[in-house]
């Protein structure tokens, strides 16, 4: 009987061994898988990004932006209107696809204006208020006293995604009552200034404008440097016969003379020492590179109104840019020099204005 309770409790002590056995495996277990599953879920740690002002600093190549932009737009037609397709189109027509413009100062504007045109001078365009006045589903004529200051205007507003013209020669040309025209300046030369053939190249290189808008889109940077140069007060043509007269005192060095006329064009006669870069090269970036910045561009075309265009996508690129009024037809009566037909006077269109006729 003994024998059989020491078999029976030998049985227990071995059943109760195996349990405890059992038992400790599955804690292990669990306690394994329990710490799987909290490293699974555990946030894998990264590197922390340099919060410094360095690296949190924008780079941005706001040059190399508009460059691009201005680049594209000299491939474009010329956006200039005659004073005929003016007359026909907004005053005839009364063609509500045109909205006209007047950049001219209050008092001229005041005197004499293009019927239907609204008065908006240069340095208003910096005001939000203004652009809203202007119709992006319409047709922008600009015009002024010899399109010089509203084709600046025009570029500006063409790279922000407007489609505004100049009006060529501008209320010089669409009247002959010089107070109304505001300016005694015809495109007519004074007298046959002097004439080379020989070719001129720009060999040196220097460094690109740097523009610091803080902004980042053509649209906004163009308008920042637009209304920059407007407010700066900078000239924005020079005469023939200021040229002229550097020329014969030996004074041209603080110039740099541009010929964006056609080579062959510019082959028949241009004014002494002008280098030739043609109006759709004017925008390369190598081209760009042979520009001082502390040097004057004149920037010549045939009548001045190409060459307007020029001098105002340099100026908001940085350079100290103005155009030669009326270019070529300023310097010479030869039509074969000037490349174009000579100017065959005002209009005598009617306006509006104090003025009476």
């Amino acid at each position: 009987m003994k024998e059989k309770s020491y078999e029976i409790l030998t049985k227990c002590i071995r059943l109760t061994v195996i349990m405890l056995l059992l038992l400790s495996l599955t804690m292990v277990g669990c306690n394994k898988q329990g710490q799987e599953t909290k490293a699974e879920l555990s946030p894998v740690k990264q590197e922390q990004p340099n919060t410094s002002a360095a690296s949190q600093e924008l780079k941005v190549d706001e040059f190399a932006i508009l460059q691009a932009a201005a680049q594209e737009y000299v491939q474009r037609p010329l956006m200039l209107m005659s004073t005929d397709e003016v007359y026909q189109k907004a005053v005839v027509e009364k063609n509500s696809e045109y909205q006209l413009i007047s950049t001219r100062y209050e008092e001229d504007y005041n005197r004499g204006h293009i019927e239907g045109a609204e008065w908006i001078t240069r340095t208003e365009f910096a005001k939000e208020e203004t652009l809203n006045r202007i119709d992006k589903n319409r047709k922008t004529i600009l015009y002024c006293y010899t399109a010089s200051g509203a084709t600046y205007v025009s570029a500006m507003l063409n790279l922000m995604g407007y489609e505004a013209y100049g009006m060529s020669i501008g209320m010089t040309e669409w009247t002959a009552n010089r107070e109304v025209a505001g300016t005694q300046r015809t495109p007519v030369a004074i007298e046959n200034y002097p004439i080379e053939s020989a070719e001129y190249q720009l060999q040196q290189t220097y460094p690109l404008p740097k523009l610091t808008t803080g902004k980042t889109s053509v649209e906004e940077i163009v308008h920042e440097m637009g209304m920059n140069y407007f407010a700066s007060g900078k000239a924005r043509w020079i005469s023939a016969e200021e040229i002229k007269v550097a020329y014969d005192t030996d004074a041209l060095e603080e110039f740099i003379l541009i010929d964006v006329r056609d080579k062959s064009k510019y082959d028949k006669g241009h004014v002494p020492k002008a280098v030739n870069i043609a109006y759709r090269q004017t925008m390369d970036m190598t081209n760009l590179q042979k520009l001082p910045t502390d040097k004057k561009l004149i920037i010549i075309s045939e009548d001045g109104q190409s060459a307007t265009q020029i001098a105002a996508l340099y100026s908001f690129l940085g350079y100290d840019a103005r155009t030669m009024l009326y270019g070529m037809l300023a310097w010479s009566n030869d039509p074969n020099v000037v490349g174009t037909s000579l100017w065959k006077g005002p209009r005598n269109y009617p306006w509006v204005g104090s003025v009476k006729p």
